[in-house]
């Protein structure tokens, strides 16, 4: 055989290899990813806030763990940052509420947040530990698409976040939202394909924002939210997020019919306290394909 054929044979096999060797090594996370992208996407995609904490302690890593495994597609976590630099994941400012200990997150060092115990639904102190940004992401890379909720305020703790998201991997896995919009733009700055999810406060506000942010997606609030507003952002190519949570700083119940309202109305990822209510509703009328 021939120098030039056998580079030719070599050519048509590794062309083949590398066809076929992508879609055999896709993780879960790559097909969410890549269903989620087509920015219209043909099915409700399901984002646990907080992990599943039904039974778990909310952003646990034992959390995640049942949001997977109940076929969740999203896992939201909070992120601030101890007083020695380490993001945990937090969604108060202080850990009295969720964990066995005292204090500001801030004012603390990880050493101490790792002594302490969280709490479980109904308040009792469990075995599991306050995890880091860094242990969420490694929990959860290839399994889930992950929302990082920027918790703490100040503005600077931002960059260490974006590192720590690129130095798992995960950069196009990974959706950032934050109640401060600057935190978004440094994010955007560091970052500029980064995916973010602006709250449009109401629905005057969603135009500015997909043009100050990209017009890539929106975080809605049920109270606007009607099918014709979502078809047009559809129709855009954005999209669209709801939160159907009653209170947010407690992790209760969610909103009583939320998820009827806004499986109608055709968001695209819908956000809840209990998927293990809004899966089964939204399998049952075929509006969530499992990726497994």
């Amino acid at each position: 055989m021939s120098r030039l054929l056998r580079m030719g044979v070599l050519g048509v096999m590794l062309t083949a290899l590398l066809a076929i060797t992508p879609a055999a090594a896709q993780t879960r996370a790559d097909r969410l990813w890549t269903g989620l992208m087509s920015r219209a996407p043909a099915r409700i995609f399901v984002q646990a806030h907080r992990g599943d904490h039904e039974s778990a302690p909310e952003n646990s890593l034992r959390a995640f763990d049942d949001a997977v495994a109940a076929g969740v597609d999203i896992i939201e976590l909070d992120v601030r940052r101890t007083r020695d630099g380490v993001l945990v994941i937090m969604h108060d400012p202080r850990v009295n509420r969720t964990t066995s200990g005292e204090g500001a997150v801030a004012d603390l060092t990880f050493a101490q947040i790792e002594a302490m115990r969280l709490r479980g639904p109904g308040g009792a102190v469990m075995h599991d530990r306050v995890p880091t940004l860094p242990a969420a992401l490694a929990k959860l890379r290839g399994r889930a698409l992950v929302t990082v909720d920027i918790k703490d305020e100040r503005l600077e703790v931002v960059p260490d976040i974006v590192a720590t998201v690129r130095a798992a991997g995960m950069e196009r896995r990974v959706l950032y939202y934050a109640d401060n919009l600057a935190a978004l733009e440094l994010v955007r700055a560091d970052d500029p394909q980064a995916f973010v999810l602006p709250l449009a406060q109401q629905a005057g506000d969603i135009a500015p924002l997909l043009a100050r942010f990209g017009g890539a997606a929106v975080h809605l609030k049920p109270r606007y939210v009607t099918r014709a507003l979502v078809d047009d952002l559809r129709r855009q190519q954005v999209i669209s997020l709801v939160n159907v949570i009653h209170a947010q700083r407690t992790a209760t119940d969610d909103l009583d019919e939320g998820y009827e309202a806004m499986a109608e109305a055709g968001v695209s990822i819908i956000q809840t306290n209990r998927p293990s209510s809004l899966l089964p509703y939204l399998n049952r009328r075929r509006l969530h394909v499992d990726v497994r």
